[in-house]
């Protein structure tokens, strides 16, 4: 495989990645919701979060819209600054429910209370 091969291959698996991920995350707030056993500050919080995941998936949409056509040299590339500590501040704080779950599963398991 040449280089151009190589890279293609990886930025196609990184841009699964990029949609499976919200996609994930969605399904599982979703699925929660439907089992119903949510308060209605937890019910807000996931709709919170599913929402924002359906605008990262539209920015990422819009995104490979814009790669697509600069690819094809139809507009001009004009960078802008971006703040990626944001990002990483938003990120974190909409997988925290689901690192409390994943944390709250460990202590179960390693005080005996399951089955692992």
């Amino acid at each position: 495989m040449n280089i151009l091969s190589n890279l293609y291959v990886s930025d196609v698996s990184h841009v699964s990645h990029e949609i499976q991920s919200p996609l994930t995350s969605i399904r599982g707030f979703a699925k929660a919701l439907c089992l119903g056993n949510t308060s209605a500050e937890e019910r807000l919080r996931y709709l919170t979060i599913i929402e924002e995941e359906t605008l990262r998936l539209s920015r990422l949409s819009d995104n490979l819209f814009r790669l697509a056509a600069l690819e094809a040299e139809t507009i001009a590339y004009n960078p802008i600054p971006y703040r990626l500590d944001r990002q990483v501040v938003d990120m974190v704080l909409a997988r925290e429910p689901l690192w409390r779950i994943n944390h709250a599963s460990a202590l179960i398991k390693a005080a005996g209370w399951v089955s692992p």
